[in-house]
């Protein structure tokens, strides 16, 4: 499967489409053997109603690219967390309210832009965009529903993960709901949306738009789009009160 992966990022991802694999060539870069390969996918009839190991392995590829074993899959990205965490250790929950008002920006403006940095350069996203987009219209049946789940699951994966982070935040930086949402609500709706705006700004760097390399001066640093998006979003979700 690691084989196939690299083999289809070689050849630009899915966009190449994953039937352009042959599977003699993945038993062969993976090293393995072709008989033990033949007998975990053994000659079978597949949800497709085809028959035989390569369409078999294919069926299991995309799962595998769809689902959430795989885990640079979908937008998560470990590192965001890592260089947000690293802005709000640095700042105490009973610090002034302007110094976490200060570490809240900052987080959101290195946060945001490792994510979508991260997001430009995974072939392993993009390929999960393009299964997103396409998978609807593969053919009906029990394998383009076990996609689709694979990929809702991820996508929940992922999302679940970034709304915890944001749950610690709260405490590390005195953050409260704006009314009428609750912090499970806010902590939710900051992962879905926005997770939502970096990854459309991502999807329009490979149209080659130029607009997602601008920066903006804001306060005297550089914002890019995605932690400008992202920050409009948390001012209208969240607000730095002082502690009661």
């Amino acid at each position: 499967m690691d084989a196939a992966v690299q083999l289809l990022e070689e050849r630009g991802g899915l966009s190449a489409r994953a039937e352009v694999l042959n599977l003699e060539e993945v038993i062969a870069r993976a090293g393995v053997s072709r008989s033990a390969v033949f007998r975990v996918w053994r000659a079978a009839p597949t949800h497709s109603g085809r028959s035989g190991p390569r369409e078999l392995f294919l069926e299991e590829l995309l799962a595998h690219l769809a689902g959430p074993d795989f885990t640079e899959a979908s937008s998560f990205d470990v590192q965001t967390l890592v260089v947000a965490q690293q802005v709000l250790d640095q700042v105490r929950a009973d610090a002034p309210i302007e110094a976490r008002r200060a570490a809240l920006l900052e987080s959101v403006r290195l946060g945001a832009l490792q994510n979508y940095c991260a997001l430009i350069s995974r072939q392993s996203w993009k390929n999960f965009v393009i299964l997103s987009l396409t998978a609807r219209s593969m053919p009906e049946g029990p394998q383009r529903e076990r996609v689709l789940e694979l990929l809702r699951v991820s996508d929940d994966t992922a999302t679940n993960a970034m709304a915890n982070f944001y749950r610690g935040a709260f405490d590390a930086l005195g953050l409260r709901p704006k009314p009428p949402f609750t912090v499970e609500d806010a902590c939710a709706l900051l992962a879905r949306l926005g997770g939502a705006i970096v990854e459309g700004l991502a999807v329009h760097h490979f149209s080659q738009s130029s607009v997602t390399a601008e920066r903006i001066d804001l306060n005297g640093s550089p914002w890019s789009l995605a932690s400008l998006g992202f920050l409009a979003v948390t001012d209208a979700l969240v607000e730095v009160v002082e502690p009661e």
